[in-house]
């Protein structure tokens, strides 16, 4: 890779970094806050939510086995732009839900969003980075883009006072802090989360405009539909190699040149079984141990704390020691995370769980986007990301439903210790087929 790709690498990560960070704090001034917001204002229970999750999750992952071929279409800026007005759609229609099932329409058009960037956003980068630095590419996009969850709920509960107060100085005297101060369960009307809702937006909107115009097109556009006589043979013969559902199935019992990328992908469907959404976790404190939303802040900050310091070194570490062996650590974090949590009695408490899956959040998302760019067909690379997304999505968007329905049905205990079962599966099927890349 010469120096003039490198030098267009580091500015489409900055790019990509500025967007990240403001679309995060836009997500995070409202997320910690909705689990609380659906619960106590609409009824929500454990069950709903989780099926709302899963639902709005299976958009997002069945979509990416056509948004990545569309980005290796049209290129990658579209999707990227496109997807963050989606999301900013999304948070300006929470203000119209009335029940459970209206998070749905609007949930849903955020994992729309998401689908049309993400893959065009990492096939992006990886085009940028030569195998041996992927890792910490995606490891810096991640942590910078974790800053943003760090200030999202700072910001979120500034305007949370304010709104609440009226705007009113009186916020800022030192009566009002020493109520804060001594009053954890202090609480808001509903009318101030729907202008926290409106005010989410505005970031992610900036967000599609930086892209728009710093990013640098790795990809050169074509026709979506139009093909001559050669581009159709090309397309025919890059289809042999692409990674499809077809092609996963079949490369499992196969020695085709598919077959790591086909096993990576099935050690990962397992294992998002178990990967249960942090907001669950914000649900159980909310639920089982009568957190605030102040002290649902601060775990989520703690977490989010906990994410933006350890992703680049996730990112050194599935560089340093491999991809097979950076997956093993972090399937044990996460099951240590998910037994530690039965056992917690005090909602600040969940800090400590909450630390140890930021840890096997940050090594996941840096190892699995490393992991796949290594074995990904080059004239595919959005597709083959945008399809190992969707399939190992298939399972995540079952872990909700999953871990919820067990917990309306018994006990939050067990879904906690189920979820756990998952990834110790996860770990077993690498050892036994030997998935390793050094």
């Amino acid at each position: 890779m010469d120096h003039e790709n490198e030098k267009v690498g580091k500015r489409n990560l900055r790019t990509f970094c500025a967007g990240a960070t403001l679309n995060d704090i836009g997500e995070e001034m409202y997320a910690p806050f909705l689990p609380y917001f659906a619960a106590t204002f609409l009824g929500v229970t454990p069950a709903q939510y989780g099926l709302i999750e899963g639902i709005t999750e299976a958009i997002n992952r069945i979509l990416r086995l056509v948004t990545g071929w569309f980005s290796d279409r049209v290129g990658r800026k579209i999707p990227v732009v496109l997807g963050y007005i989606l999301i900013a759609l999304s948070r300006l229609g929470l203000p119209l839900v009335k029940g459970w099932a209206g998070f749905i329409p609007f949930r849903g058009l955020r994992q729309v969003g998401r689908s049309l960037r993400d893959p065009a956003r990492e096939a992006c980068i990886a085009e940028c980075f030569p195998d041996e630095k992927r890792g910490r590419a995606f490891g810096f996009l991640n942590m910078v883009d974790t800053a943003g969850a760090i200030l999202g709920p700072i910001i979120g509960l500034i305007i949370l006072y304010v709104i609440t107060q009226g705007f009113s100085l009186s916020i800022f005297s030192s009566g009002f802090m020493q109520k804060i101060w001594a009053g954890f369960k202090i609480s808001f009307p509903r009318e101030s989360y729907i202008w926290l809702f409106v005010c989410a937006a505005l970031p992610t909107i900036i967000s599609g405009w930086i892209i728009y115009f710093f990013l640098f097109e790795t990809k050169v556009p074509s026709s979506l539909f139009k093909k001559t006589e050669s581009t159709a043979q090309k397309h025919k013969s890059q289809n042999d190699n692409s990674f499809s559902i077809f092609t996963f199935i079949s490369s499992l019992k196969s020695g085709g040149p598919l077959h790591a990328l086909s096993m990576i992908t099935l050690s990962h469907m397992i294992l998002a079984l178990g990967a249960i959404p942090v907001s669950m976790i914000l649900l159980y404190g909310y639920k089982e141990l009568s957190a605030s939303v102040f002290e649902g802040a601060i775990l989520f900050i703690g977490y989010s704390i906990t994410h933006f310091i350890t992703s680049y070194p996730a990112g050194w570490l599935t560089d340093r020691i491999g991809r097979y062996y950076a997956q093993v650590v972090a399937n044990i974090l996460l099951i240590i995370a998910l037994i530690t949590t039965i056992f917690i009695r005090q909602p600040l408490l969940l800090i400590v769980p909450l630390i140890l899956y930021g840890t096997f959040e940050s090594i996941w998302i840096a190892n699995r986007r490393a992991a796949i760019s290594d074995l990904a067909p080059t004239e595919t690379l959005a597709q083959t990301m945008g399809t190992f997304s969707a399939l190992y999505g298939i399972t995540s968007l079952i872990c909700p439903i999953l871990f919820g329905g067990i917990w309306g049905a018994s006990s939050s205990g067990w879904a906690f210790f189920g979820a756990a079962l998952f990834p110790f599966l996860a770990i077993f099927l690498h050892q036994k087929d030997k998935v390793i890349i050094e």
